[in-house]
């Protein structure tokens, strides 16, 4: 039973460590798509709506940064001006995912914890007894 939950343990931490990694990939190419977005409005010379230069935008993200594109789903993007996409986005994904990064440490360190006490409920009781007699054996003669 000890070394089941002990794999068991091991695979959620190895889960949420995967998952935290993964946001950190994220949160280090939300800065390249800042400049991304960036690049493309000032390229951009049409006189669109900041509605649909927004959705423009985004599906552009999207399809260039994949990895950003799941967070840009959740995310509650709106700004009055265009020129004001670059730094929302950057901010709104870099917030999810400080969010999400710390919900991984806190899984992390929970299932530690769970560990812990695991192994101090499962410990053989026993051996320790046995040592301390056996000290006591030696050091009486």
């Amino acid at each position: 039973m000890f070394y089941a939950t002990g794999v068991v343990l091991a695979v959620m931490l190895i889960v949420q460590a995967s998952l935290m990694i993964g946001a950190m990939q994220a949160k280090s190419t939300a800065d390249d798509a800042e400049a991304y977005i960036s690049q493309m409005l000032d390229n951009s010379k049409e006189a669109i709506g900041a509605q649909d230069m927004g959705q423009q935008l985004l599906d552009a993200v999207t399809e260039e940064y994949p990895i950003i594109g799941s967070y840009l789903e959740t995310a509650d993007i709106s700004v009055q001006d265009a020129s004001q996409l670059p730094t929302a986005i950057h901010e709104s994904v870099t917030a999810f995912l400080n969010s999400y990064i710390w919900h991984r440490i806190w899984w992390m360190l929970g299932v530690i914890v769970i560990a812990c006490i695991i192994s101090i409920c499962f410990e053989k009781k026993g051996k320790t007894s046995n040592y301390y007699s056996d000290f006591e054996k030696y050091t009486e003669s």
